[in-house]
């Protein structure tokens, strides 16, 4: 598991993944609620997903991960054929991906924090 420039395997990748998954389950339950905290901590997430992502990009190898996942032979020799983008291609496709769910959350903002608008009703779909 890439995590802030490094590949995580083993019981150190399965906790940073368990850590992941307990908070997204967390902000889900949040967002259901229409909680403000939920919509801080998903901007907070983003921000750090998207610096986790860069910083990896930028890093570490892609042959790295290939290694990683520990596949058989004959994948890992199809998978070192192919060209892969330069680094900073690859960080600047994440900025542009983790963006778009950053743009999405300031869409929305109004449906967490509905004072804030005048006393407009949060939108309801």
């Amino acid at each position: 598991m890439p995590f802030f420039g490094v590949v995580l395997n083993g019981a150190s990748g399965a906790v940073v993944w368990a850590a992941i998954l307990a908070g997204c389950v967390a902000l889900t339950l949040g967002s259901a609620r229409r909680a403000p905290w939920a919509w801080w901590w998903g901007v907070a997430a983003i921000i750090l997903a998207t610096l986790s992502s860069v910083i990896t990009a930028l890093r570490v190898d892609p042959a790295a991960f290939i290694l990683a996942m520990d596949l058989p032979e004959q994948q890992t020799a199809l998978l070192s054929e192919i060209a892969m983008p330069a680094r900073w291609v690859m960080a600047l496709v994440w900025v542009v991906m983790w963006g778009t769910f950053l743009v999405y959350l300031l869409t929305v903002r109004r449906s967490f924090f509905a004072a804030d608008f005048d006393g407009q009703p949060p939108i309801s779909y």
